[in-house]
């Protein structure tokens, strides 16, 4: 829910001891105080002092009155308020190593303590226990999880210190089951054939849902043969894949009646398959028996003890969005996308706004070779407009054209 709040009301909260700022310089700190501290700032006018606020379902019970924002307010910007709080009977114990754990290790009693005063908590010490008693209208705060991200909002989630990963013998696999199934999707959509995805659920009689959502979805799927019912429906997929010959294939995961999950490829071609064709469908098949025996050969780290000369860094989310730009080029056959992805990662080095890019899409025609690429831009200040990114794709341009690479 939205809230506009006018900023002098809230600061009429504030204890006479303190005097009230001046809310010229004031406005340059709220809006960042704010989203700081977990609220979505929607937009701010700091000449009639209006802030208009996102407020969260769990935070209706304090956060949509004038009195419980004043309150809100006061405890992010460290000022005393003045207004009357009416305490819970809810208690809450939590461990102070719990808070080690759980925020910082370097995190002791009197900083927690602290923290509690501002948000108007009580905190009691018994032992190597604290009992926190919230607000009457803090319903957010139930658990011991609650109480620690409120004392972590309030120290500041970018003060927190980094840890690094402690090491350990495990045994770690990277997701190669992903990209081999990738590399089938990528060589069969070379073929002309197009992934289409059927129902999990089905009518059919098999492993039985407990809770069915419809009639209809009483079971989970034995096999991919709806695959052939919908290609055999050769209109409809025409006109969808915009092909006069339907080939469509897919790949997903079926399961026995005992509850076995496993993954199956199926295929449907309306006219006859080129041996090429045949041979690569069942290179396909090869590969996905592999995956279901566990026979293929994953990446395997047994020893990740490397990790802790890797310096752990933490960064706050960009509140700005960021722009995609797409970029199709023609290149010499002999290129590869990762040498094409390491030349323009070379040269968006030197362009301010650039975070990553990558190949979605790439085919050979006519002694030709394309690549499609798509390069993502973000500024942790603004909104980036076209003119800025204009600015830089200019010089991506500028290196196709140095290396003699047509833009489509």
């Amino acid at each position: 829910m939205k809230k506009i709040f006018f900023v002098p009301d809230l600061l009429d909260y504030i204890s006479k001891e303190k005097s009230v700022p001046m809310m010229s310089d004031f406005m340059n700190d709220v809006e960042n105080a704010f989203m700081d501290h977990s609220f979505e700032v929607e937009s701010i006018n700091k000449k009639t002092y209006f802030i208009e606020l996102s407020i969260l379902p769990n935070r209706y019970g304090d956060c949509l009155t004038k009195e419980g924002m004043a309150r809100e307010f006061c405890a992010i910007m460290n000022l005393p308020f003045s207004g009357k709080v009416e305490m819970s009977d809810r208690k809450i114990e939590v461990s102070t190593v719990f808070f080690q754990n759980f925020i910082d290790s370097n995190i002791t009693e009197e900083i927690i303590k602290e923290k509690c005063k501002r948000l108007y908590i009580e905190c009691v010490s018994t032992g190597n226990t604290l009992v926190f008693t919230p607000p009457k209208d803090r319903i957010d705060l139930e658990t011991r999880e609650d109480i620690a991200e409120e004392i972590t909002r309030m120290i500041g989630f970018k003060n927190i210190s980094s840890v690094p990963l402690a090491n350990n013998n495990n045994t770690y696999q990277d997701p190669s089951e992903y990209k081999i199934i990738r590399k089938i999707i990528l060589d069969l959509n070379k073929l002309g054939f197009t992934e289409i995805m059927t129902r999990t659920f089905t009518n059919k009689k098999g492993l039985e849902v407990l809770r069915p959502v419809a009639s209809d979805k009483s079971f989970l799927r034995q096999d991919l043969s709806e695959l052939q019912e919908v290609g055999k429906k050769n209109e409809i997929i025409k006109h969808a894949c915009n092909k006069e010959e339907v080939k469509i294939f897919e790949i997903g995961k079926v399961f026995s009646p005992d509850g076995k999950e496993s993954l199956e490829l199926a295929w449907y071609a309306s006219k006859k398959l080129k041996d090429e064709e045949s041979e690569k469908l069942k290179d396909c098949v090869r590969i996905i028996k592999d995956i279901k025996s566990k026979n293929y050969n994953p990446v395997v780290w047994k020893d990740r003890g490397d990790l802790r000369m890797i310096p752990i860094r933490f960064s706050i989310i960009k509140r700005t969005p960021y722009i995609e730009r797409d970029l199709s080029i023609y290149v010499p056959v002999t290129s590869t996308e990762t040498t094409l992805i390491k030349e323009f990662k070379d040269v968006s080095e030197s362009l301010k706004h650039f975070v990553t890019l990558y190949c979605f899409d790439t085919f050979e025609k006519e002694g030709k070779k394309s690549f499609a690429f798509r390069f993502v831009f973000q500024d942790a200040q603004k909104t980036l407009t076209d003119s800025d990114i204009n600015i830089e794709m200019d010089k991506v341009y500028q290196h196709c054209k140095k290396n003699e690479y047509i833009v489509r």
